[in-house]
């Protein structure tokens, strides 16, 4: 049971890693995104060419699919050095004592 409440834990901390990455890197994304909208706006390019900038979208959702990503790569590694198995459900401790 304690393997269980020790993996739930590594996994919400780098949620909560992966989470607030995710948004600093939406709000860069998007901060690009509207500079260079603006800029488009501003130097009178004609709405052909500005709806080519709204392909920039994509990068958004990449960006929180990499993250999201890269905090549970982080909890699994986590649990490798813990030595948590998650097939079996035990850490290591666990298996050497009984």
């Amino acid at each position: 049971m304690n393997g269980d409440t020790e993996k739930i834990g590594i996994i919400r901390l780098h949620e909560k890693w992966a989470d607030f990455y995710t948004i600093v890197a939406q709000v860069l994304i998007l901060s690009l995104f509207a500079g260079v909208c603006f800029l488009a706006e501003q130097t009178g390019v004609d709405a052909a060419e500005r709806s080519g900038a709204f392909v920039l979208l994509g990068p958004i959702i990449l960006g929180t699919v990499i993250w999201q990503a890269a905090g549970f790569g982080l909890a699994r590694i986590h649990m490798i050095i813990n030595g948590i198995d998650l097939e079996r459900g035990s850490t290591h401790d666990e298996r050497t004592r009984g």
